[in-house]
């Protein structure tokens, strides 16, 4: 278990359970606060998994709050203008997609780092949604039954249908890494992209291919939350693309790439929310959000370094069998 990914996130959700079980015990565990948690959950978590996919690949996506901002203003406005349901969930997702492919392209097709270019298009981003919602706050809209039934429905309990939306993704997503040979081109990739090239891995392809999935999952994100909150503002998403990457490295994955996985990712989203919606209820200052996160954080990212570094050795012959493998080949020779 220990050489595990999800090893740090387990760790770290019981911590917190303990934590905020003890701070809030008659509320923590009422319906009310799950319902709260899976909502957190179905929407930050879904651009989560994306970037983690982005991570084992060896890249990042700064832009990921941008585009879950702009498919959430899409989606209001198409829905103001009259669009029909499919044209207005169609058109955000389209446009997700075109912003993961413009990223992938200058990335593969320049070489500059993914943090300098995503960073920049996020700026790029972020200034056509203030443009676009001529920088004022909230826009609301009615949206047909549809798009109601398809991302806002409520599940008895008074669970919303974005958890189901969420937990179908990570499952697919799962699937593709560890059953399918895309997913193993991924961590081949992570691992070292010119020696999965030698081998054949089509990897501009397959980055490309990674950050538009990325971008399409930040979009379908926002578009649960608008719909959901049936508004949307110019901040929408704000933040995300980091609490994105802090979910994905107490999920397990490595800044460096080539190891993670989608479970790990969504045992690190419910910390994140758990955490989240815990203090609120402990009635604990904000700031101490940050502060129990970045602790997480950080002893997650030593448990995933020791982590590696077992499993390297565990893979790595021992002393005595290279000395006695040296002896045998002077010996032939």
């Amino acid at each position: 278990m220990a050489l595990r990914p999800e090893a740090a996130p387990a760790a770290g959700l019981v911590f917190i359970l303990i934590l905020i079980s003890f701070l809030a015990p008659n509320l923590f565990w009422s319906n009310l606060t799950w319902v709260s948690i899976s909502d957190q959950m179905s929407q930050l978590g879904m651009v989560a998994i994306g970037v983690t996919l982005l991570l084992i690949v060896g890249h990042f996506d700064l832009s990921v709050g941008a585009v879950f901002g702009i498919a959430g203003f899409l989606v209001v406005d198409s829905v103001k203008m009259g669009h029909p349901w499919w044209l207005a969930l169609l058109l955000p997702l389209c446009v997700s997609a075109v912003a993961g492919l413009v990223n992938g392209v200058i990335v593969t097709s320049t070489g500059l780092h993914s943090f300098i270019v995503t960073l920049g298009t996020a700026l790029i981003f972020r200034g056509l949604l203030t443009a676009g919602t001529q920088g004022g706050g909230a826009q609301t809209a009615e949206f047909p039954e549809e798009l109601v039934r398809l991302f806002a429905y409520e599940l008895p309990g008074g669970f919303h249908i974005g958890i189901v939306w969420y937990a179908a993704v990570a499952l697919f997503t799962t699937l593709l890494l560890v059953r399918t040979q895309t997913g193993n081109w991924f961590y081949a990739i992570g691992q070292n992209p010119q020696g999965a090239a030698n081998m054949g891995v089509p990897v501009k392809r397959t980055t490309i291919i990674c950050f538009v999935s990325t971008s399409v999952l930040a979009g379908l994100g926002g578009i649960i939350q608008a719909v959901q909150y049936q508004a949307v503002d110019t901040a929408g998403g704000q933040g995300y693309e980091l609490n994105a990457l802090a979910i994905a490295v107490i999920g397990g994955a490595l800044l460096t790439g080539g190891y993670g996985s989608i479970v790990g990712t969504v045992i690190g989203s419910l910390v994140f929310a758990a955490t989240q919606v815990g203090l609120i209820l402990a009635r604990v200052p904000g700031f101490w959000f940050n502060v129990v996160v970045g602790v997480v954080l950080v002893v997650a990212v030593l448990i995933n370094t020791w982590s590696i570094k077992r499993l390297a050795s565990a893979k790595a012959p021992a002393p005595k069998r290279i000395k006695a493998l040296a002896e045998e080949r002077s010996v032939s020779v």
